[in-house]
């Protein structure tokens, strides 16, 4: 019977593996624009397979491959059609590694990846809103407030962006009524003090003059 052995839920299971073969990794430098396309390609979509599995640190890991066969430098010339389907990879590759950055709360990577594409594309929607959900995790309200107001602005329709937005202006206006209440409550609690302080020392002043 080709029918597959019945294994049950959670069990325990040994694989053995078998390396077939070694070959060594092509010369970056030596790969024509079409095959160092492919090849970042091939990177990429490997890391979109592990994101969607939510295994993010191989996603990460597939991400910093695509954009090193992007990045290395090249002994052979690119069309400047090339050149821009290379540009587009890496945007796409930084966009997906803040992706996979921000799922890891690595804020501070997925904050350099974003920048890495504004810098470039100071336009770019993804890189805009993720720039601002890292910025809101850190606690910088109002200027992740700004940055997805921009993202907004250039893409109005956006249903995902304004959901962000509205959330993060409601949490905002929170934190600022909370931090009211703090600050008025610490000033209530000094003036009565300061106050009395202020009454006592006229008092002690005037019994060191009787003397």
């Amino acid at each position: 019977s080709s029918r597959s052995p019945n294994i049950s839920p959670n069990a325990n299971l040994i694989l053995e593996v078998c390396l077939l073969d070694v070959k060594d990794g092509p010369d970056l430098e030596l790969l024509t624009g079409q095959e160092r396309l492919t090849l970042a390609n091939k990177k990429r979509e490997r890391g979109n397979f592990y994101y969607q599995r939510a295994d993010y640190v191989f996603a990460i890991n597939s991400y910093d491959i695509a954009l090193k066969i992007v990045n290395s430098s090249s002994k052979v010339e690119f069309t400047s059609e090339e050149e821009a389907e290379l540009l587009d990879v890496k945007m796409k590759c930084l966009n997906n590694l803040a992706a996979s950055q921000l799922k890891l709360e690595h804020l501070e990577a997925a904050l350099k990846s974003c920048n890495l594409v504004l810098e470039t594309q100071a336009d770019n929607i993804k890189a805009l809103f993720r720039k601002g959900k890292v910025l809101a995790q850190q606690g910088e309200y109002s200027e992740a407030i700004a940055i997805l107001r921009k993202a907004l602005k250039l893409e109005p329709t956006n249903k995902t962006i304004h959901a962000e937005l509205s959330k993060l202006v409601r949490k905002h206006a929170d934190q600022k009524n909370v931090e009211t209440a703090m600050y008025k409550k610490m000033l209530g609690n000094v003036s009565p003090s300061t106050s009395k302080s202020a009454h006592k020392s006229s008092w002690v002043m005037a019994d060191l003059s009787a003397f």
